[in-house]
């Protein structure tokens, strides 16, 4: 009767240690993936704060309107445009 008992603590202490292998395992996963999930939270604020700059700054008529400008052939009235050639070799 000893031995059974004996056999049947060391079966459950088994069981156990193997639940608690398992778990130490989901652990870690977990670990590294809220290391991820916080490295991809701080790049994402750096791009929201890079976005709010952006509307920041074209909201502004006089900033939209010079990048217009820039991107696209167009001038506004009274305006002339120039465009500078290199010298060629």
């Amino acid at each position: 009767m000893k031995i059974l008992t004996g056999c049947i603590f060391l079966l459950l202490l088994g069981l156990i240690g193997v639940q608690l292998y398992r778990l130490n395992d989901q652990r870690v996963a977990l670990v590294s993936k809220a290391h991820e999930l916080e490295k991809e939270a701080a790049q994402l604020k750096a791009e929201n704060e890079k976005v709010k700059a952006d509307v920041s700054f074209f909201s502004n008529p006089q900033n939209l309107t010079k990048e217009f400008l820039e991107i696209l052939p167009f001038k506004l009235p009274g305006q002339e445009r120039y465009i500078i050639v290199p010298k060629s070799p």
